[in-house]
């Protein structure tokens, strides 16, 4: 949705690209250091942490429309993008048994590829039930309740 928002507040070109920036800039830097965290410390910490500040972004992304805020928050999805995205696929990885890698990174990758079609029709549909500012604060009270589920979620694999 933000980069509707962004069009729809009709910032200038330049305003508009370090916006967009910002949800890629962080995995540049955090994306490459969290994967040894991750196989030392566990994956639902950065989970958590990953969900939670893409909740707080989104909920900012509905209750502002300056330019600077706007690129903080842009910021701040993409480090939790950048948190969130290694320590699923850890997750995965640690859940799938030799035997079945396979058949779990073909669903990973299906329900990754039905992402990119289903997340924008849905988010359009909602924005145009709500309008953005709803919209952004209904989706980041949403990944706060997510946040919550996955805190009290266990991550331990069961052995046989």
């Amino acid at each position: 949705m933000e980069p509707l928002y962004i069009d729809a507040l009709g910032l200038g070109s330049v305003l508009t690209g370090l916006i967009y920036a910002g949800f890629t800039i962080p995995f540049l830097v955090v994306s490459t250091f969290i994967g040894g965290y991750i196989d030392r410390r566990g994956a639902k910490g950065i989970i958590i942490a990953g969900i939670f500040l893409i909740a707080l972004s989104t909920l900012g992304f509905g209750l502002t429309t300056r330019p600077m805020l706007l690129f903080l928050l842009s910021l701040i999805t993409g480090i939790g993008d950048a948190l969130l995205l290694p320590a699923v696929m850890s997750v995965i990885d640690t859940l799938s048994s030799y035997h079945t890698k396979e058949r779990i990174s073909g669903v990973k990758v299906f329900a990754e590829s039905a992402g990119y079609f289903v997340g924008p029709l849905a988010a359009g549909a909602v924005t145009a039930l709500l309008g953005f500012s709803e919209a952004f604060v209904a989706l980041g009270i949403f990944l706060i309740v997510i946040t919550a589920v996955t805190i009290v979620m266990p991550f331990r694999v069961k052995q046989p």
